[in-house]
């Protein structure tokens, strides 16, 4: 008997008739989590914001500066390069992230290798509509890789640009990888399914706090998006150090 395998066991759906930014959503426990996938916070010198990083094999794939004030904004970094680090979970992930979408059941089935490097605890796997935009009226890929102002770092109040933010999830996507990666003819292939399928592929992302999302995996998807002005639909992984964890706290409640 091996007392210390990575487990990720479904624990429930989610009823998401009153939540406009969903489609469908579970609550998920990660046992024995490898903690390779992780969401490191710590505070800065001045106490007045906090510093955030996604880490994947202890490298960023995004990074922002948070204020406390849930109602400033921050600063922003993407993290690309998520293409360089040797994660055979990922690599398993993406190969069945690009046929049609079949459920929430099944696609959470399907990335659990991912699932299982995230720390051990309870998170939430979202089907969420998300946009791919800075928020600021640019295209996703204007977020350069270093930490710059951007108003999506917000946490409470936002005034998008480009689109209503509904029921204040967090909208917006960035990449983690770079552009020089987008094949035009990848983008224009996704284009025409997004056109044709009842049950295009999804993206995978993780919210990262504010209204900042990374997207793990989907960049070219997230540009045909875009060509449509449409949003992506994306397997979101949401996390009890994020602040919207607040909207499956009763839920949880109900569980114990």
């Amino acid at each position: 008997m091996i007392l210390n395998r990575t487990r990720v066991e479904m624990i429930q759906n989610i009823d998401v008739s009153n939540i406009g930014w969903c489609n469908e959503a579970v609550i998920f426990h990660v046992i024995n989590g490898k903690g390779s996938f992780t969401h490191r916070i710590s505070e800065e010198d001045d106490e007045y914001d906090f510093y955030s990083q996604l880490l994947l094999n202890g490298k960023p794939i995004i990074q922002a500066k948070y204020p406390i004030c849930p109602t400033c904004s921050g600063m922003l970094a993407t993290g690309y390069g998520i293409e360089n680090i040797d994660s055979p979970e990922l690599k398993r992930v993406r190969e069945v992230m690009n046929s049609d979408y079949q459920g929430i059941s099944k696609s959470f089935e399907k990335i659990k290798p991912l699932l299982g490097m995230l720390t051990s605890g309870y998170y939430v796997l979202a089907d969420a509509k998300l946009f791919p935009t800075d928020g600021q009226g640019n295209f996703f890929y204007s977020v350069p890789n270093e930490l710059t102002p951007n108003e999506a770092t917000c946490s409470e109040y936002y005034d998008s640009h480009l689109y209503s933010v509904a029921g204040g999830f967090p909208a917006y996507i960035y990449p983690t990888q770079k552009a020089e990666l987008i094949k035009e003819e990848r983008v224009d292939e996704y284009v025409q399914k997004f056109q044709t399928s009842k049950n295009p592929p999804r993206g995978l992302a993780y919210y990262e706090e504010g209204f900042v999302c990374a997207l793990l995996d989907g960049h070219h998807k997230a540009c045909a998006a875009s060509v449509l002005g449409k949003s992506l639909s994306c397997l979101t992984i949401i996390s009890p150090d994020s602040f919207r964890w607040q909207m499956v706290q009763n839920i949880m409640k109900e569980i114990h």
